[in-house]
C-alpha cells in the first residue's frame, strides 16, 4: 500500500470520527475507512454483507470519549502503527482483526481471521515471482490491489485444511 493511501486512509477515519463526535479514531473507523476508500476490501466485506450499518454499529460498540472542545480527534497508537506499517489493504484488515470486538463481528459475516498469515517478504516474494514468470507485468509489481489478491491467494495456500 503507498504511503499516499495510508494517509488517506488515516484521514478519512479522522474525519469520520469527527463527524460521530468521537475523540478517538479506533480500529472500527480505520475499518469502515479501509471498506469505504479500497475496492478489494470493500468488494470483499460487500459480498459477506458487512453494509454501512455493520459498520456503524462497529463504531458505537468500541469504546470512546465524546470530542474534545477543540474538535480534534486523535488515532489510537494501534491504529497509527496498523496504518503505518500494513503492506496492502488485506494486511491492514487482518491487522484490524485482531481487535476482539471486530474479529467477532466479522467471523458473523464468515469473514474469519486465518490462522497463518503470510509475510510481507512472502508476498514480495510471490509478486517478484508471478512478474517473472510473465504472469504479471512489471508495472504491476507494486500495485497494491494486485498485492492484497497475491496475499489472498497466498493466505488460502497456507490454511488449507482448515
Amino acid at each position: 500500500m503507498t504511503h499516499g493511501m495510508n494517509d488517506t486512509l488515516k484521514d478519512f477515519a479522522i474525519r469520520t470520527a469527527v463527524a460521530r463526535n468521537q475523540k478517538y479514531t479506533n480500529a472500527a473507523h480505520a475499518l469502515y475507512a479501509l471498506c469505504t476508500l479500497d475496492s478489494t476490501v470493500g468488494d470483499l466485506l460487500a459480498r459477506h454483507r458487512v453494509d454501512e450499518e455493520t459498520l456503524t454499529a462497529l463504531m458505537d460498540a468500541l469504546p470512546n470519549s465524546p470530542l474534545a472542545p477543540d474538535g480534534l480527534a486523535v488515532l489510537t497508537p494501534g491504529v497509527r502503527r496498523i496504518l503505518n506499517h500494513a503492506g496492502d489493504s488485506i494486511e491492514i484488515l487482518r491487522r484490524l482483526q485482531q481487535n476482539k470486538t471486530i474479529r467477532v463481528a466479522l467471523a458473523d459475516h464468515g469473514i474469519i481471521l486465518p490462522e497463518v498469515q503470510p509475510t510481507s517478504t512472502q508476498v514480495d516474494a510471490a509478486t517478484r515471482s508471478l512478474c517473472k514468470t510473465g504472469v504479471i507485468a512489471p508495472a504491476f509489481v507494486t500495485n497494491a490491489g494486485l498485492r492484497a489478491r497475491i496475499r489472498l491467494a497466498l493466505e488460502s495456500a497456507l490454511n488449507v485444511g482448515e
